[in-house]
């Protein structure tokens, strides 16, 4: 399946604020008093001013699971977890992999705000990770509709570094396949992405699919990231 072009579009920063206080670690807007919510929004502002938005995505054909390994023709993903949900999938029979970044000027930006003010780096750290989410949101349903074209629902998506899939070994993995220093996205030996507000991740599309995330699979309660699926009859 050829990939399309689509143009990823900027929210608003009304529609990333709610977030941005989340992330930041307040309950809510009233919680916040007037100041804060000025430094909060300036930091919004300047963060959706700063966004260069770029990204890549290439899918494969999926072959095959091994113990704890998913086998695709031009990619290989270890997770035992991500493993025990393909082999729930109803034929899964492609693997997309996707990089979106917020690119190079936000970065610096973050860098210089650090140097003036740790608050006000703080908070534009916030929003740039509220706006890479929001931005491969975006690109999950681009790509979950194309494949839904052809039939196919999707999972959730699964980044290195999630769960059980070691960064290293993931990022070395999906750079090899996708590439992602043409849309000027690089990678540290540790697997840490540059920009830092970057996101790369794989989709798994089958022709069933009755559980988007392994979480199910984990019995770590607590996890932050845990999402749980509804009408699910798995039990931990």
């Amino acid at each position: 399946m050829k990939p399309e072009r689509f143009d990823l579009s900027l929210p608003c920063p009304e529609d990333i604020l709610p977030d941005v206080i989340s992330q930041v670690g307040y309950p809510s807007s009233r919680e916040l008093g007037d100041d804060i919510r000025e430094e909060i929004e300036r930091a919004a502002d300047q963060c959706l001013a700063m966004v260069d938005p770029a990204y890549l995505y290439k899918m494969t054909p999926f072959l095959r699971l091994e113990k704890g390994l998913l086998v695709g023709r031009d990619v290989e993903i270890r997770s035992v977890k991500l493993a025990h949900l393909t082999k729930r999938l109803r034929e899964p029979e492609v693997i997309c992999c996707l990089v979106v970044t917020t690119g190079q000027a936000l970065e610096e930006a973050m860098e210089e705000a650090q140097k003036e003010s740790l608050f006000h780096g703080y908070l534009l750290d916030a929003a740039g990770s509220v706006v890479t989410e929001r931005l491969t949101d975006q690109l999950d349903q681009h790509v979950s509709g194309l494949l839904g074209e052809e039939g196919y629902q999707t999972t959730g998506r699964f980044s290195p570094g999630y769960c059980d899939w070691d960064v290293g070994q993931g990022q070395e993995e999906l750079f090899r396949f996708l590439q992602p220093e043409s849309v000027g996205v690089q990678r540290t030996s540790a697997g840490m992405m540059i920009p830092q507000k970057s996101i790369s991740a794989v989709v798994i599309g089958a022709r069933e699919v009755s559980l988007r995330y392994p979480c199910p699979f984990c019995s770590r309660g607590d996890c932050p990231h845990r999402r749980e699926e509804e009408g699910s009859d798995l039990h931990i």
